[in-house]
């Protein structure tokens, strides 16, 4: 059950930023057996994940967005991310481009990008 609170904290933010105590408080857990969870059912720490949900976030919306009239700060920003040049870089880790790369291509299938975002995030509410 404290996993399944913690995801539903995570989903909640959006994206935004989110500490380790406010999942703890909202888990009703120690910060030790909320990693201890999300290393058993994902392999990565509570902060690893959250900065990956946020970046496939970044993803759906880079993709989705109009070349031209979106900037990767503005959506970076929107995500909660404060340093670019880290958040372009986890970026490609992740995704093989950078976020430039993807907010220039022209959208092609939307529909799986469209699906991973919240719906206030969608195409035409992002600018």
């Amino acid at each position: 059950m404290a996993l399944a609170d913690a995801l539903a904290r995570i989903d909640a933010s959006d994206g935004g930023t989110l500490g380790m105590s406010d999942l703890c408080a909202s888990a009703g857990v120690s910060e030790r057996t909320l990693r201890v969870l999300f290393k058993d059912a994902f392999g990565v720490t509570p902060t690893r994940y959250i900065r990956s949900r946020k970046l496939r976030l970044v993803h759906a919306a880079l993709a989705s967005a109009v070349p031209g009239r979106a900037r990767v700060s503005a959506i970076g920003g929107q995500f909660g991310f404060n340093d670019l040049g880290r958040m372009a870089a986890d970026y490609h880790a992740l995704f093989g481009e950078y976020p430039s790369q993807t907010l220039r291509r022209a959208p092609q299938d939307l529909a799986p990008a469209q699906a991973a975002l919240p719906s206030r995030y969608r195409r035409g509410q992002l600018g």
